[in-house]
């Protein structure tokens, strides 16, 4: 056995590695590395592999936590009504099901009031937020941090606190049994998107907006044409936390709204229920198609809703 030393008058710790050479099987050549020791070597390598388990397992475990439901709604809603309860998967596929949950609610007048309530509050929430956040992050003014501290304030105070009051409050306007108590509070803003998209404002560089105002260019100018299309990621991201929120909002329309003919998709599915049972298959397949547009429109902002939220504050 052939060994090579070598001298250094820095006292690095060094990895010996022993590899057979090609003209003998016993030879071996001493391979060194400096500054590694095996055992922190297997150590690392060993946390890493642990990390990377305990991740697959997480990820496992929330697929499956949110996934199971998923499969069971819609397996239920291709299920004959007389298979129902008996698998989870049906032997038969049965489509006459979202055909009848038509004919038993009329979900189409459902949707529609839904598109509507969606297309007043997201551009409501988009035109409003993006002004106050553009004020509390890019103007100075006497008062700003207290105002940023009074928005961030209201995040802490339950929505069930003040629900009686603000009812009274529409009732005595005479509003209520209208869709209006559901669309002007958006023209107020919310704090949490208008601390989100504040804090995306903060990473927007002042020289575009110093140079935009040399030029001559107001707030407002400043603020549609040149800040909001750079925060474009943000803006969709809140675009779609409000359409969500929209979209399967339950509360609020169960207080408001009493004409049935205004009932929104969530109040629809009320119409399933009867004292005489529940017609399941048709209701999970009325609940699949509730589901459908929510799943498309985050498919096609997936891209722009993580980086909004990763830059936005969201951490």
């Amino acid at each position: 056995m052939k060994m090579l030393h070598t001298k250094s008058s820095m006292a690095v710790p060094r990895t010996v590695l022993f590899r057979s050479t090609p003209s003998s099987k016993t030879s071996k050549q001493r391979v060194e590395l400096p500054g590694v020791h095996h055992k922190d070597w297997n150590s690392r390598s060993l946390r890493s592999y642990r990390t990377r388990f305990l991740s697959l397992v997480g990820i496992v475990g929330v697929l499956l936590l949110f996934g199971i439901p998923l499969v069971v709604m819609v397996a239920t809603s291709l299920t004959p009504a007389r298979e129902v309860g008996a698998s989870v998967f049906p032997k038969t596929l049965d489509f006459s099901n979202y055909g009848a949950a038509f004919a038993q609610a009329p979900l189409l007048k459902y949707f529609g009031n839904t598109l509507i309530l969606v297309a007043f509050n997201v551009g409501a929430t988009l035109l409003t937020c993006p002004i106050v956040a553009y004020s509390l992050s890019k103007l100075r003014w006497r008062g700003r941090n207290l105002v940023l501290l009074l928005v961030l304030s209201t995040m802490m105070l339950p929505s069930q606190v003040t629900l009686v009051p603000v009812y009274i409050m529409w009732d005595q306007l005479n509003l209520v049994g209208t869709f209006w108590p559901l669309i002007i509070p958006q023209f107020f803003g919310s704090s949490f998107y208008i601390y989100m998209l504040r804090q995306f404002f903060l990473g927007i560089p002042m020289e575009y907006i110093e140079a935009a105002r040399v030029d001559g260019a107001g707030e407002f100018r400043i603020l549609f044409r040149i800040v909001m299309p750079m925060a474009k990621p943000a803006l969709i991201t809140v675009g779609l936390f409000q359409f969500v929120g929209t979209w399967t909002d339950f509360m609020g329309p169960l207080i408001y709204l009493r004409d049935q003919d205004l009932y929104t998709i969530s109040m629809g599915m009320y119409s399933f229920f009867s004292s005489h049972g529940t017609d399941w298959a048709p209701l999970m397949a009325a609940c699949t198609m509730f589901t459908i547009p929510t799943f498309i429109i985050f498919l096609i902002g997936q891209r722009y809703f993580v980086e909004g939220a990763s830059l936005g504050g969201l951490k």
